[in-house]
């Protein structure tokens, strides 16, 4: 199941010993899409402090319902490092923040990457284990520290959702709307799709971009690029909320992108036949 960017900001963090805040924005990877951090906005207890945590503590929960669940107590949430999620999360902070908890950092890991299109149904999660079970030996050591210092002002690619939603579209042929939300994986903790408003066509319809069709993510001009046409964009499968859960949407999501990528000239008219997966 795939939920909206909207329905995981604003969820509880229900820890082992009480709630500890709740989630204000996510951190992502602006290459792979995979989330980093949920950024958590403390109780009054921490004076409304806001703290990094990543998905892989989470050991359950619900976003449609509000809340997630994780085995930290609140003792080890108030004693972790504070971020600003308005400044950038540099790698000694990322540093401190894993050492605190224990966790095995994402930029050990090889392997830590995501697909570039959505799949579905699901062909397995990423596979990486939250917590570091073995210490690392010296030349992983040796590795890591040489890494930190030519990332010492904090990892490019890492930003956080809320940056983006409001950045205009651009399509290959000009600007074709603007971003309203995304569709998150809690299975892969992915930004799997954008959610994009084409206003200038279709007053009221959104529609849906797998984000293995963005090229760049322009910052400084605050714009998303995909490989798509305009009309292309114009002819996205319509975003609905309500099927997020349902098996026929998800899969149809999956094979219309995965049939666009493979071809250079997809034929629109004839990708889908019989009943259309979107109405």
């Amino acid at each position: 199941m795939l939920y909206t960017a909207k329905d995981v900001i604003g969820c509880a963090i229900d820890a082992a010993d009480g709630e500890v805040g709740r989630v204000k924005d996510v951190y992502f990877d602006d290459e792979t899409w995979t989330i980093r951090y949920l950024v958590v906005e403390t109780g009054s207890w921490l004076n409304s402090q806001e703290v990094l945590l990543v998905p892989g503590c989470m050991t359950g929960g619900d976003p449609v319902a509000g809340l997630f669940n994780t085995d930290l107590t609140c003792k080890q949430v108030k004693e972790s490092p504070p971020v600003s999620s308005d400044m950038p999360v540099s790698r000694r902070y990322e540093e401190a923040l894993h050492d605190h908890y224990g966790w095995m950092p994402y930029w050990d890991v090889p392997l830590y990457s995501a697909p570039g299109l959505f799949v579905y149904p699901p062909v397995g999660g990423l596979g990486v284990a939250p917590y570091r079970e073995h210490p690392l030996n010296e030349a992983e050591s040796a590795l890591r520290d040489a890494e930190v210092k030519k990332r010492e002002a904090g990892d490019p690619h890492l930003r956080n959702f809320l940056e983006i939603k409001g950045y205009d579209l651009a399509a290959t042929d000009g600007r074709v709307g603007h971003v309203t939300d995304a569709l998150i994986s809690v299975d892969s903790w992915r930004l799997t799709h954008i959610v994009v408003d084409p206003r200038n066509w279709l007053p009221g319809k959104q529609v849906v971009i797998d984000t293995g069709m963005v090229t760049s993510i322009d910052w400084s001009e605050s714009r998303v690029a995909v490989s798509l046409r305009a009309d292309e964009v114009r002819e996205a499968p319509a975003f609905d909320p309500r099927r997020l859960d349902e098996e026929r949407y998800l899969t149809a999501l999956s094979q219309y992108f995965h049939t666009n990528a493979a071809a250079q000239t997809p034929p629109r008219s004839a990708t889908w036949t019989g009943e259309a997966p979107f109405a």
